[in-house]
């Protein structure tokens, strides 16, 4: 049977600790049913057309075979998703804020800044002659504070070197970027950082390694250049996105960049429709979990004046053992001696509305002591 103790604030401890546990696939073992990892391919869909419809633009003048004019750029291997809107909602998700600028584009908010003179806080007032604040005053409003438009999701404090690609000079449309998925249940709460790396190796000459720097850049090595960005990662979701920084780098016979950001279209040689041979059996991605977990330790005292009463059936006499329970209280003679004292088996934890939430159970009958305390560490971890 059991009984009843409150715990007090200082028998309940919580400690929360972060658990990480690192993975590493290379080529067929990253699509696996159970492992999952999804390797994008993202088009920037042409002006006139929607995000859904095909794209006929191909940065690399048809090699990507006869599926860049046919139904739908499909890209993916298990979750199929449209090439043109991989790459819209990544621009949308991660790069709005860099539309004008590699360090970000900030935009004038309604908010005002007080206590400087002049126009110099108006960013409009050189060219129109607008002049909101007064001259020698230290409390009027006089311009518009500059902040980001969207939450892009920064990684870290430090600015980030992000790009986004809308349709420059060199190649109009022509832009395309590179998404490496890694699902959840792999990731936990999020990729630790500094812990994500890709390498490809086809054995022919053709070898680069791409890493994080733990700020939310991803950096490269490839040929002669070293530790050069070639895109972002974004920890809490799972994604790695490659993206160059100039669409003139989009040949495959181009620059380093141009090269490295080519793994994209390399893995989906071979399938969809498209023509050539799929490299992704010469790709490893690595990456570490993180994953918040929470120990819990409770304290269970029974003082020396404290639970000394059983109310095991067990030890109802003989002659009132088919009484129903809450009737008989006639136990037997050595359960109600002074000397007697019941064996603790099992601690229950329960909420407020005496609703079992764990159960531990000790390794042996524990005797409960008549002359001193008794404490019992419940422990366990949740996430």
């Amino acid at each position: 049977m059991s009984a009843y103790k409150q715990f007090t604030t200082k028998d309940i401890v919580i400690t929360p600790f972060s658990a990480n546990k690192g993975f590493s696939y290379t080529g067929n073992a990253l699509t696996a049913s159970n492992v999952g990892v999804e390797v994008y391919f993202g088009t920037q869909p042409p002006t006139n057309k929607l995000i859904h419809e095909t794209s006929t633009v191909d940065p690399w003048n048809t090699q990507l075979g006869s599926t860049v004019s046919g139904s739908q750029n499909a890209t993916g291997f298990v979750n199929k998703l449209n090439t043109n809107s991989v790459y819209s909602s990544a621009m949308q998700l991660y790069y709005s804020n860099y539309f004008g600028s590699m360090s970000g584009s900030l935009i004038a908010t309604s908010s005002l800044l007080y206590g400087l003179e002049g126009p110099r806080n108006n960013p409009f007032a050189e060219y129109n002659n607008i002049n909101i604040g007064l001259s020698g005053s230290n409390n009027m409003p006089i311009g518009a504070v500059q902040t980001p438009a969207y939450d892009n999701y920064e990684q870290s404090t430090i600015l980030q070197t992000k790009t986004a690609l809308l349709g420059e000079i060199l190649k109009p449309n022509a832009n395309y970027i590179n998404v490496i998925s890694i699902p959840s249940k792999l990731y936990g709460s999020n990729i630790e950082p500094q812990s994500f790396r890709m390498d490809y190796d086809n054995g022919s000459g053709t070898s680069f390694n791409i890493w994080d720097n733990g700020d939310g850049n991803l950096l490269y090595n490839y040929s002669n250049t070293e530790n050069q960005y070639i895109g972002n990662i974004c920890y809490p979701h799972g994604l790695a996105i490659l993206n160059v920084i100039s669409a003139s780098n989009v040949d495959a016979s181009g620059d380093d960049q141009g090269v490295v950001n080519n793994i994209g279209w390399w893995v989906l040689e071979g399938q969809n429709g498209y023509t050539g041979t799929n490299k992704l059996q010469y790709t490893t991605v690595r990456w570490s979990s993180s994953i918040t977990l929470y120990e819990h330790q409770y304290k269970c005292v029974v003082r020396e004046n404290e639970f000394g009463y059983s109310l095991n059936p067990s030890l109802l006499s003989g002659s009132q053992v088919n009484v129903p329970l809450g009737v008989n209280y006639v136990y037997k003679d050595f359960a109600t001696g002074s000397y007697f004292s019941p064996y603790i088996t099992t601690v229950g934890l329960y909420d407020n509305d005496q609703n079992l939430l764990a159960i531990g159970k000790l390794s042996v009958p524990t005797k409960v002591p008549m002359n001193s305390d008794l404490e019992i560490q419940v422990a366990f971890d949740s996430i």
